[in-house]
C-alpha cells in the first residue's frame, strides 16, 4: 500500500485499521502514527493546521469500516443545507440507538441497499436523496420544505431520485412529509432558480395557478429589454453644471465618490458660482 497516495487522497488523514489492513505489523503503525494528532479514536491527521469540514468528514467515515457519512454532514458538504456544526454524522449498518462521541454521532439502519450508499467527492457516504429522507423527520414544516428545495436547486436530487427513495423506504418516519414535498415541488423546473427565494416564489406562483416556466421566460426576457446602467465609456450624460456624470457602477460604488472628492470614474461638480454676464 502507498501510504503517501492514501494520505493525499484522504486529505491528510488515516485510520489505524486500514494500515492493519494492508498488512502492517503493530510495531510499524505505532512508528507511522508517532506524533500525529488523533481525531477520533485510531484515526490520525497529519499536520497541525485547523480541521478543514472535509478533513472531519474523511475522519468521521474511517472510524470504523462500514461508515458512511450522512444526515447534516452530507447536506452541508454537497450544499443544500447551511446548517453550522463542528461535530460530524455517520450512518452504520446494524440496530440501535443513536450514539453520541466527542465531534461525532452514530446512527444506525437496517436498510442500506446498494443505490442508498455511494461516495461524494471520494468520501463513502449515504446518497443525498436517502439523507433528505433522514433530515425531514428533524426538521419543522418550513425547514424541511427549504432542505428539499434546495436540494432540487443545487440538483444534489432530482425527481426521480426522490421517486426512488419514496419506493425504498415506505412506511418510514417522515415518508408522508417527503412524499407532499415532492408532489410540490419535484415538477417545478426549480434547477433553474438562482436562490432559494426565487424557488419559493416559483412554488408560490405555481400554486396560485400561475405558468410557472412561462412567467420565469417573461421574467428574464424583461430583464434583458429593460435599459440599465451604461457600460463605462459607452455614454454618457451631461449634468447641470456641466459636467459628464458616468452612469456605470462602479461610479455609483466608488468610495470617493461617497466621500465628496474628485475621482477619475465621476468627478465631483464644481460648487463655484457661476458669473452671470
Amino acid at each position: 500500500m502507498d501510504f503517501d497516495a492514501l494520505r493525499a487522497h484522504q486529505e491528510g488523514v488515516f485510520s489505524v485499521w486500514q494500515l492493519r489492513d494492508a498488512g502492517w505489523s503493530r510495531g510499524k503503525v505505532r512508528h507511522a502514527v508517532r506524533g500525529l494528532r488523533e481525531i477520533h479514536h485510531g484515526v490520525r491527521v497529519t499536520g497541525d493546521a485547523p480541521l478543514t469540514e472535509r478533513q472531519r468528514c474523511w475522519a468521521a467515515v474511517l472510524t470504523e469500516p462500514g461508515t458512511w457519512l450522512s444526515h447534516t454532514s452530507l447536506a452541508r458538504l454537497a450544499g443544500f443545507d447551511d446548517w453550522r456544526t463542528e461535530v460530524a454524522t455517520v450512518t452504520r449498518s446494524g440496530t440501535g440507538s443513536i450514539q453520541r462521541h466527542p465531534g461525532l454521532v452514530v446512527h444506525r439502519s437496517r436498510h442500506l441497499p446498494p443505490g442508498v450508499v455511494g461516495a461524494f467527492d471520494g468520501i463513502p457516504c449515504l446518497s443525498p436523496a436517502r439523507t433528505v429522507l433522514d433530515l425531514v423527520p428533524m426538521r419543522s414544516d418550513r425547514n424541511a420544505r427549504r432542505l428539499v428545495r434546495n436540494a432540487l436547486r443545487v440538483e444534489a436530487v432530482t425527481a426521480e431520485d426522490l421517486h426512488v427513495v419514496l419506493a425504498l423506504h415506505a412506511g418510514r418516519a417522515g415518508i408522508a412529509r417527503l412524499r407532499q414535498y415532492t408532489r410540490d415541488y419535484a415538477h417545478l423546473p426549480i434547477h433553474r432558480t438562482k436562490s432559494d427565494a426565487e424557488a419559493l416564489g416559483l412554488a408560490i406562483l405555481d400554486g396560485a395557478g400561475v405558468p410557472c416556466l412561462a412567467s420565469m421566460r417573461r421574467s428574464r426576457a424583461r430583464r434583458r429589454t429593460t435599459p440599465g446602467p451604461m457600460r463605462a465609456g459607452s455614454s454618457s450624460s451631461t449634468g447641470p453644471s456641466g459636467t459628464t456624470r458616468s452612469t456605470t457602477r462602479a461610479s455609483r460604488r466608488c468610495g470617493k465618490r461617497r466621500a465628496g472628492r474628485s475621482c477619475a470614474c465621476r468627478p465631483v461638480p464644481s460648487t463655484t458660482p457661476r458669473t452671470v454676464s
